[in-house]
């Protein structure tokens, strides 16, 4: 099957900025729930004991998928090109 998309959104952000924001996700194996434990940590304190790291989230594999990504970029933006929408992920600053 052959998908013709009307738009694509490619998501910007740094290589160091995707390590950061990895970095600092968590999941509660219990519920599935996926936190920031910078920005969105659980309320509930019983909830924070029993988060874990993801293992896909250790900084070389993220340095590796980032690879990945940059040297197949030129050939997503030749494809999407008529529909293609960069958004900056990066943090806001203040």
């Amino acid at each position: 099957m052959r998908v013709n998309p009307n738009l694509v959104c490619m998501f910007e952000q740094s290589q160091e900025e995707s390590i950061n924001k990895l970095s600092a996700r968590r999941i509660d194996p219990m519920t599935g729930e996926l936190f920031n434990t910078d920005i969105n940590p659980p309320k509930f304190e019983s909830q924070n004991l029993r988060l874990q790291r993801l293992p896909g989230d250790a900084e070389d594999l993220v340095r590796k998928r980032f690879q990945s990504w940059t040297e197949n970029i030129t050939m997503l933006e030749e494809n999407y090109k008529n529909c293609l929408l960069a958004v900056s992920a990066e943090r806001l600053t203040d």
